[in-house]
Parts: structure tokens; C-alpha cells; sequence
């Protein structure tokens, strides 16, 4: 059964799904394999250089950023990668 709408995410960006079906997205949900990249590249970036070379906007997108909000990192991300 197909519900007719598009994945937002191709089913190989969670790896997991080979081995289990993850049906607890009602608290933790998995990640696609793009945002772990991103995210990981977000936090290193910050871990060593702070927030040298982010422009105003860039910071207070990182300041309203919370954990669970994937569709703003990954924006912020995709600005950061526009300003290099």
C-alpha cells in the first residue's frame, strides 16, 4: 500500500532500515544520512573556529536552531556552504 505522496528522503539514507523497521519516530526518529553529514560538519565547524566567518544572519539562525529541528540545520548549512 502506497499513500501517494513523494519520500522526502530515498530509503538508502537510512542504512538501519535494512536491518529493522524504526517505528519510534514519535520521539527520536532516525535521520536521514544527508543531515548526520551536515549536522557533523556544522558541529565541527563550530567546535574549531566558533563562530568566526558566520555574518549576523548565519548566528542568530544558529541561535534558534534546536536539536530536533532538521529542516532549519540544514538550511543553515546549505547558507554556510553559499558564503564559501
Amino acid at each position: 500500500m502506497t499513500s501517494g505522496r513523494t519520500a522526502l528522503s530515498p530509503r538508502s539514507d537510512f542504512p538501519v532500515l535494512e536491518e529493522v523497521a524504526y517505528l519510534n519516530t514519535g520521539s527520536i526518529g532516525l535521520e536521514p544520512l544527508p543531515v548526520q553529514h551536515a549536522a557533523e560538519e556544522l558541529g565541527s565547524q563550530i567546535a574549531g573556529r566558533g563562530t568566526v566567518g558566520f555574518d549576523d544572519e548565519v548566528e542568530k539562525r544558529v541561535a534558534r536552531c534546536n536539536p530536533g529541528d532538521r529542516y532549519e540545520v540544514s538550511q543553515l548549512v546549505a547558507a554556510l556552504r553559499a558564503t564559501r
